[in-house]
């Protein structure tokens, strides 16, 4: 499978006796599940199995999002088989408003442990377009050689890493951009913006060492920002793990502000 399949039409997929603080929470993990997609997605009931070669936590962990048709410890060792014929660590992706209820505390029970909590942070656009970008940023619909090679060396990624990232962002929904921003013909800064029912969702934002705290990621995001205003979307997301101040400081001046966090629960061998 590519990873490319629905969850239902807008509103209609979910049940409605949820609080709407939990409704608004899945309608933006559906948004952001479909922004980044792995390269398999398995369904167990209503929940989908990601598998994409161990890279990312997102593309290689459970999306539980109902029933699995299982009772739920069969259901967990459904999935602890699925992921070690893989040779991959069985993770799930939460929040709390992952179902069914209860799933968390029976994961820690099967010796899942808690770990890297991140905060999805979101902004309405117009506000955003407000904050002025001091460089210029150069955008193009698919990432060429130079991007690419510039990913690697601000990221540090390995070249097997990079080539599944390739493929996730092959995937992406059509509406995606990725961005750079040069200094003296060298690129020290990279995201990529991805748009999705109207939603522009921020990821990989990566500035040179050397060239941190110095507005490049500021003039980034401002960019993609106004590129989606274009296509007409009025809300944007970004997800950063809790641990990262400069960053989430970096978003909250931006305009950001946390709207949920989610968590991973990583089977413990």
């Amino acid at each position: 499978m590519d990873g490319r399949f629905i969850l239902g039409a807008p509103g209609a997929w979910f049940i409605l006796t949820v609080s709407e603080e939990l409704q608004e929470i899945r309608n933006l993990e559906v948004i952001a599940f479909h922004s980044w997609p792995a390269r398999e997605g398995v369904p167990l009931g209503d929940w989908i199995m990601r598998a994409d070669a161990g890279v990312t936590r997102r593309a290689n962990s459970v999306f539980p999002f109902g029933d699995p048709s299982l009772p739920l410890d069969e259901a967990i060792d459904y999935v602890v088989k699925f992921y070690r014929s893989r040779e991959l660590i069985p993770r799930f992706q939460l929040t709390k408003a992952s179902l069914p209820r209860g799933l968390d505390d029976a994961l820690a029970k099967h010796g899942f442990a808690y770990e890297m909590k991140t905060l999805f942070h979101t902004c309405r656009i117009e506000d955003i377009l407000k904050v002025s970008g001091g460089y210029k940023v150069e955008m193009s619909s698919e990432p060429d050689d130079e991007w690419f090679s510039s990913y690697s060396r601000i990221s540090g990624h390995s070249a097997e890493t990079l080539r599944v990232r390739k493929g996730i962002f092959e995937r992406m929904p059509v509406e995606k951009r990725f961005a750079s921003v040069r200094e003296r013909g060298s690129v020290i800064g990279i995201s990529i913006g991805v748009i999705y029912r109207g939603w522009l969702g921020i990821f990989g934002v990566r500035t040179d060492e050397e060239h941190m705290r110095k507005g490049v990621a500021k003039s980034i995001n401002r960019a993609l920002i106004s590129w989606a205003e274009d296509k007409g979307a009025q809300e944007a997301y970004l997800q950063v793990e809790a641990d990262n101040e400069s960053a989430i400081q970096l978003y909250e001046n931006l305009g950001f502000r946390q709207k949920f966090t989610y968590w991973y629960r990583q089977l413990i061998e």
